[in-house]
């Protein structure tokens, strides 16, 4: 099976993006073997945090590309992701057709000159809410997170989660809660609070009937000096202080 060169043109590995940003991939085959000129191939992009993933396809676009060089957009959710770009011979991603494929080859990964890995910093506040009463001895914050940033505890029922060390290799979020105060002129000064890694427990959290996400819930105690009425604001940003980040407001909390 003669192997197909890839190059992955977009994204860039290591770029930040900010938000619920559009993420172009774009890719070009380096050379293609003289046997498969007239054979249709089929272009894919795989994300190792892909929300939509699901049985029998795994890759971001929904239809498989038949020109590599065709920009294709996609939403990707909040954390570090490890993109790959990949060919064969088969239009679809069934085990059977997976089985079949006589053709094919991929680029990108984690590792490597290769390496394509990117970024996406996007906070989202799921608790405290606005106008709430915090208890600094003992306090719960929980935010949206990496759908992988945890996994499923073996023999665990009902299901608990543990910290996924595989991704925790490539991961470059850090969550930044401060706390800036309003009101009158004290003296009180804007407080930073960055839990550890494994303070937080992951979770799926349940938004209503319809959605839920994945979260990461810190329950324990605020720094001790906290007291009066601030504006708290959640920064999901780069642990190596190189790409910036993104942020969530909730504009009135008071903290006892």
């Amino acid at each position: 099976m003669p192997a197909i060169s890839l190059n992955i043109l977009e994204p860039a590995s290591d770029t930040g993006y900010f938000g619920s940003p559009a993420v172009t991939l774009r890719g070009a085959v380096i050379e293609t073997p003289k046997e498969l000129e007239n054979v249709i191939l089929y272009y894919r992009w795989y994300s190792s945090i892909n929300i939509e993933a699901r049985l029998d396809h795994y890759a971001i676009n929904e239809t498989a590309l038949t020109d590599p060089g065709t920009p294709f957009s996609a939403l990707l959710g909040v954390g570090s992701h490890i993109i790959t770009f990949a060919v064969s011979d088969r239009p679809g991603q069934t085990a059977a057709e997976m089985e079949a494929m006589r053709h094919g080859g991929v680029t990108g990964g984690f590792a490597g000159d290769a390496r394509c890995v990117i970024h996406v910093f996007k906070a989202k506040i799921i608790a405290p809410v606005e106008n709430s009463i915090l208890h600094k001895n003992n306090e719960t914050l929980i935010a949206e997170a990496p759908l992988i940033w945890g996994r499923v505890k073996p023999g665990t029922d009902p299901v608990q989660f543990e910290m996924n060390a595989e991704y925790d290799k490539v991961d470059r979020l850090k969550y930044r809660w401060e706390f800036v105060p309003i009101g009158l002129s004290d003296g009180r000064q804007t407080v930073n609070f960055i839990p550890a890694k494994n303070e937080y427990i992951f979770e799926e959290y349940v938004l209503d009937q319809n959605s839920k996400l994945m979260v990461i819930r810190y329950t324990g105690p605020l720094p001790d000096n906290l007291n009066g009425d601030y504006q708290m604001i959640l920064h999901v940003e780069d642990r190596e202080n190189k790409l910036g980040g993104h942020q969530a407001t909730i504009t009135n909390c008071s903290v006892i």
